[in-house]
């Protein structure tokens, strides 16, 4: 008998049995009835590509599910990043499968992923996965805490996530033979895939797919005529040996446009432009010695791609990309790769040694994946809030 969390998400059509589109063919779950509390759940989440049957020694599709079966932290990690809309692409990493997803909730700063010590095969447990899902779809924690279950306390860990999720109707605990609720979570033992997709799917419908919706509210700072001259209010600026102020400054460019430009205190040439007191926030390659104290965010760049992949931080900040490879080359665009139009601003426009580092101030709202220009499948993702 399947243990199952009683669910509070509306209605879904039920379809006589579960199949999905697996190398070209139809596969049925014969493990997946009709009429079984999760079977809409499991194909919204095949429908998505979030989880599918399991497969033979040779790869071909078994016809099961195993909804029964418990769920390791890879799997949960996989199944809520995925839920929520991240990009899998985005994330770096190898020796297991699940580390490109590790890298994101590190970047992600998830409760349970602070660093790469994390073992992600061990079994996770109901308690886990509501930290999962609430660190993944940003869930707003209650300001207190309300005891909703007799065996959740507020000393427990996640007692707040598990409180969230339930406050949003994504989970309401166990229920009886009799589907009656009983009171009880039972936060510390395990959880199987059937639970865990009822869980991420009853999140999506509630909260959306916050990526997809991040990457379509990139308004970014006003810059216009009016502002031309202005440092914006709120950003970081920083005092120059000279008296003077750096920082971002909204400036008119020849043909009368007004952009965000970068006033940096330590003048620099290179073969490619003229020294200058002003330069765009592309041109900021140098060595750390020569970097302006200021707040900022580092990536470091290895032999296995950029660590932390995935950052989010505030409009105005700054990431600092360092490479710290032995011979390797680093050119930093944004994507597509290789026009690198999707914020064309943020482009070091040239190859960044080892030890050197290029900064770059955010001020465009948005989710704004890049890559390096001389290796195009390794990059990353900076989300500006």
């Amino acid at each position: 008998m399947l243990s199952r969390l009683l669910f509070v998400v509306p209605s879904l059509v039920l379809v006589p049995l579960i199949t999905s589109a697996i190398m070209g063919t139809s596969t049925r779950f014969a493990d997946v009835p009709d009429g079984a509390w999760f079977s809409s759940s499991v194909q919204q989440a095949v429908d998505l590509g979030i989880v599918s049957g399991y497969k033979d020694a040779n790869g071909n599709p078994t016809g099961q599910f195993g909804p029964e079966n418990s769920v390791t932290f890879a799997e949960a990690l996989k199944i809520a990043l995925e839920s929520a809309g991240y990009d899998e692409n985005l994330g770096q990493g190898y020796g297991h499968w699940a580390a490109k997803y590790l890298s994101i909730a590190i970047g992600e700063r998830f409760s349970l992923a602070p660093n790469q010590n994390v073992d992600l095969d061990r079994l996770a447990t109901r308690a886990e996965v509501a930290s999962l899902i609430a660190d993944a779809f940003k869930v707003s924690m209650p300001p207190y805490f309300s005891q909703v279950f007799t065996d959740v306390s507020a000393s427990h860990s996640f007692a707040f996530e598990i409180q969230a999720l339930n406050r949003d109707g994504i989970l309401s605990g166990d229920t009886d033979a009799e589907g009656k609720a009983t009171g009880r979570f039972r936060p510390d033992v395990g959880i199987n895939r059937a639970e865990t997709v009822k869980i991420a799917i009853a999140a999506r419908e509630r909260y959306g797919s916050r990526m997809d919706s991040s990457r379509q509210s990139s308004s970014g700072l006003s810059c216009g005529i009016d502002e031309c001259g202005e440092h914006p209010v709120g950003l970081p600026n920083w005092s120059c040996p000279d008296g003077s102020f750096g920082g971002p400054v909204c400036e008119r460019f020849q043909d009368g446009r007004c952009g965000w430009m970068i006033r940096q205190c330590v003048l620099y040439s290179s073969s490619s432009r003229s020294s200058s007191s002003f330069s765009s926030f592309r041109s900021s390659s140098r060595s750390s010695s020569s970097r302006s104290a200021l707040s900022a965010v580092t990536v470091l760049y290895s032999a296995t791609g950029f660590s932390p992949s995935v950052i989010r931080i505030k409009a105005g900040q700054t990431v600092i990309f360092k490479n710290i490879t032995e011979d390797g080359d680093l050119w930093v665009a944004s994507n597509p790769h290789p026009t690198h139009t999707n914020y064309p601003e943020f482009n070091s426009n040239h190859n960044i040694l080892k030890d050197q580092e290029y900064s770059f101030v955010f001020l465009n709202r948005g989710t704004w994946g890049y890559h390096n220009h001389f290796s195009p499948s390794q990059g990353g993702q900076v989300i500006v809030e």
